[in-house]
């Protein structure tokens, strides 16, 4: 079995560096990016086992990335994070198919 692949998306810098460090020192293969554009185009060539993404991004919002990843990759899990969460949110994401929703 191999190492496990996380995405973290996150247009916030230290939050993104901050996550994929801590995945990395615990082992997992860890590629980054930084919107939701940019993590649609890294998953079209490479397969993730989990994605941590932060729902409130310019551009692409994360709720709208997990909807494109659970169409084009069931299999994937999606945990949302957010600084900003609501309880309407956290339902939309939990609806959507995410496995988890971490303020």
């Amino acid at each position: 079995m191999g190492t496990t692949r996380v995405l973290v998306v996150d247009d916030e810098l230290i939050m993104r560096e901050s996550l994929a460090g801590w995945l990395e020192r615990d082992g997992y293969e860890v590629e980054k990016a930084a919107s939701g554009e940019e993590a649609l185009e890294k998953s079209k060539s490479s397969k993730y086992d989990i994605l941590i993404v932060d729902i409130k991004m310019e551009g692409m919002s994360g709720l709208d990335l997990l909807k494109h990843v659970n169409e084009n990759d069931p299999e994937a899990a999606v945990i949302m994070i957010t600084a900003y969460g609501s309880i309407s949110t956290a339902i939309e994401a939990m609806k959507n198919g995410a496995c988890d929703y971490l303020l």
